[in-house]
């Protein structure tokens, strides 16, 4: 039953970013509704909604940092980098391939910033984007990347060869 309401909190999101982004590029009012609606009528989303699986979230981190993103320029808001930081944090924790979806988006959007609000406000950007992300991901990843030369990764210790036969210090 819990799962249910997770599945249901992500469904949420993403109906809702859709709906946002839709009524960012549309002037038509019944425009957002319809985005939102089909977005979630959609069989692959339906059956995610419905089963425990990532995607459902993936895609809701997702559209939720590409709402992020699009505001980011017209607004030219800290409170959106924050926002955006935030939600390539908990992305990021959810499914590590957020990076391929929301990285060259990223990119792309402080690359155009630059010539608009100039570089320093945009590496202030930058700056806060990754400096929430990593506040949040971090304590996740950072065990588990391979930090030490004795074996693959520190997570996998207890695995090693060398870490079974004791000779290896991986602590």
């Amino acid at each position: 039953m819990a799962i249910l309401f997770v599945q249901s909190m992500f469904s949420l999101i993403l109906i809702l970013s859709v709906y946002e982004l839709a009524r960012f590029f549309c002037r038509d009012p019944e425009a957002p509704l319809l985005a939102g609606l089909l977005v979630f009528l959609y069989p692959v989303t339906a059956m995610a909604a419905r089963h425990y699986l990532l995607d459902l979230p993936l895609t809701a981190w997702t559209a939720l940092g590409m709402l992020w993103l699009i505001r980011l320029p017209r607004n030219d808001s800290l409170k959106d980098s924050a926002l955006l930081g935030l939600t390539w944090g908990l992305g990021m924790l959810t499914k590590w391939s957020l990076i391929f979806y929301l990285a060259a988006p990223t990119l792309i959007i402080l690359f155009r910033m630059r010539r608009t609000v100039g570089v320093s406000r945009t590496a202030t950007h930058l700056g806060l984007i990754l400096g929430i992300a990593l506040a949040i991901a971090l304590p996740w990843y950072g065990p588990r990347l391979p930090w030490d030369s004795c074996c693959s990764c520190r997570a996998c210790c207890s695995f090693c060869a060398k870490a079974s036969t004791g000779s290896a210090d991986c602590s």
